[in-house]
């Protein structure tokens, strides 16, 4: 019988909260040892930690990372370093190409893994595929309603109140789209990870104020044929960016770890 995991979190954020709420149904399989966030929280269930240091100083087996791409910019290197496995949900700061290298070479030097979770998209698993036969062209869409753009750089393209049509306000490669938009192009960044890189993956955002969700398109060509996926999902009030869908995403790959069959 596998002993439980022991997993960190950074972040106590909705996302992270989420992935907490449902890891408690398996508290056979994971033992939560602790949460890095910037302000204490009372809620006595949990340990809060100030500093990475502090948290890798509990020796956990995973660190799952739920705070966004400021903290894989100060993070992910140097838990690579120290030989800990690391889930990211903002893997948008991996466009940064220094980053990316670093982060991966630190992972290969230790031993550690850099694990990509699926998030609001359901591509990542075949596009990791046929990568190995090849990738002619991928483009990914993101619809959202205007108000999830808000406070983004959205806002200088169109005027979001007066939307009344879908407006594409966005189109340039996966590179652009994860640093001008961080809060909202990390699965844009995941389908470049996961499929033909950055700089070759063509990324549309889209502001439609009759979505039913976040609507998140992959269309890809190559020798392996063709394939278009599309998801439409559904988001929570605290969290109009973040479909339903990305916490369950870091739930299934953690249990996964500890699975007996792995799907």
């Amino acid at each position: 019988m596998r002993s439980a995991q022991r997993i960190v979190l950074i972040g106590y954020g909705a996302v992270a909260q989420a992935v907490l709420r449902n890891l408690a149904q398996h508290k056979r399989s994971v033992e939560v040892l602790g949460v890095l966030r910037r302000q204490k929280h009372p809620d006595p269930a949990l340990r809060f930690f100030d500093s990475l240091e502090e948290l890798l100083s509990l020796k956990p087996d995973l660190v799952v990372e739920c705070a966004g791409q400021a903290a894989v910019v100060q993070y992910a290197e140097r838990i690579a370093a120290a030989g800990v496995d690391l889930m990211t949900i903002s893997m948008g700061a991996f466009a940064d190409t220094a980053l990316l290298e670093n982060t991966r070479a630190a992972a290969l030097k230790t031993g550690a893994q850099i694990i990509i979770p699926a998030g609001a998209v359901g591509a990542l698993d075949v596009l990791a595929a046929v990568r190995h036969e090849g990738i002619e062209r991928v483009t990914f869409r993101s619809t959202k309603l205007p108000k999830a753009w808000a406070g983004t750089a959205a806002e200088k393209a169109v005027d979001l109140s007066k939307v009344t049509v879908p407006v594409v306000f966005f189109t340039g490669n996966a590179k652009e789209a994860a640093l001008a938009y961080p809060m909202n192009a990390n699965v844009a960044a995941a389908v470049a990870l996961a499929g033909a890189g950055f700089e070759r993956t063509t990324i549309e955002l889209v502001a439609d104020p009759a979505v039913a969700g976040n609507l998140n398109e992959v269309v890809a060509e190559g020798p392996f044929g063709r394939f278009n996926i599309s998801m439409l999902g559904k988001t929570r009030p605290e969290a109009p960016r973040t479909s339903i869908s990305a916490p369950l995403s870091i739930v299934r790959g953690v249990m996964n770890r500890a699975a007996g069959v792995v799907v």
